[in-house]
């Protein structure tokens, strides 16, 4: 491999370091649904990969995660995790609608 080869390879290295490392120094966290309730009128296209969703809940709730069709069908059977904690912190990990 030339020299100029070798250049064009660390910078690329370098490059994907720093893409890596953005995102984490960027990322938002989101309070969903507090103990105040939650509420309407969600922007949810200012939510990006990187970013955390924290949901605050009472002892009688909790969250899980599922797919869409588990969502719109609220069936918690397909849930990939389960949190009961009271405060749970997210972090989204794709892009688009989950």
């Amino acid at each position: 491999m030339t020299r100029n080869g070798l250049s064009k390879m660390a910078a690329a290295t370098v490059l994907l370091v720093i893409m890596s490392i953005v995102p984490a120094a960027v990322a938002v966290t989101y309070s969903v649904g507090d103990f105040n309730g939650w509420t309407s009128g969600v922007d949810y296209t200012v939510w990006l990969t990187g970013d955390i969703l924290e949901f605050k809940y009472g002892p009688a709730h909790s969250v899980d995660m599922t797919n869409k069709a588990g969502c719109d069908g609220c069936d918690s059977s397909v849930s990939t995790e389960n949190h009961s904690d009271g405060d749970t912190k997210i972090e989204l990990k794709t892009v688009g609608r989950n």
